[in-house]
Formats: structure tokens, C-alpha cells, sequence
């Protein structure tokens, strides 16, 4: 009966040597913690995205008022304003980029 308990452990990750598809020690500190220190190590800037995320909702309401108004500028400026965060990783060019798209439908009018 024991050998089948340790076989039904060993077969489903139950026992301290296997963990599964996590790295070693991961039971012990939580699946959470491992993700939350391998997120940390990710040059991932949660400025950035929050910036693509403000940005994308202004280019796709450039994009309806242009559609809406039948402009050219507009529709060029939104498409911009969606695509450009996915190319420059600084926060700060990512302000201003952003800024000089958005003021772009207001400088050039055709």
C-alpha cells in the first residue's frame, strides 16, 4: 500500500523532488513569488505600457472621427498614435512622439 501511495505522489508532482513544470524551490516560496521575481528581471516598464495604452485609446478616437469627418490627417494621426509605442522604448521620446501626434490633426488641416 505505501509503494502505491509513493507512486501516485512521485506521478502527479506531489513529492519535494519533482515540482513540476516550476523551477526548483517553488513550492516552498509560492508560485506567485517565482513569477513575481522573474517579472522583475523582464526590462518591462510599466510607464511605457501605460503610455501605449492612453495613446492607442487616442489614436483609435482619431481614427472614428476621422472615418466620421472624412479626413485625412486624423486617420494618419490615430493610425500613428496606435502603432508608434510598439518602437521606442524611452518614456520620455514616448511623451513626446505622442504629444506631437496628437496635436498634429489640430497644426495641419487638409
Amino acid at each position: 500500500m505505501c509503494a502505491a501511495v509513493l507512486d501516485v505522489g512521485t506521478r502527479w508532482g506531489l513529492t519535494s523532488r519533482s515540482t513540476g513544470p516550476w523551477p526548483a524551490g517553488v513550492l516552498r516560496r509560492g508560485r506567485l513569488a517565482w513569477f513575481a521575481r522573474h517579472l522583475s528581471e523582464q526590462p518591462v516598464l510599466v510607464t511605457a505600457l501605460f503610455i501605449g495604452i492612453i495613446t492607442g485609446a487616442l489614436g483609435v478616437a482619431y481614427i472614428v472621427y476621422a472615418r466620421r469627418q472624412a479626413k485625412f490627417v486624423p486617420l494618419i494621426a490615430g493610425l500613428a498614435l496606435c502603432a508608434y509605442s510598439y518602437f521606442i522604448d524611452s518614456w520620455v521620446w514616448l511623451c513626446v512622439v505622442g504629444v506631437l501626434l496628437a496635436a498634429a490633426p489640430f497644426v495641419i488641416d487638409f
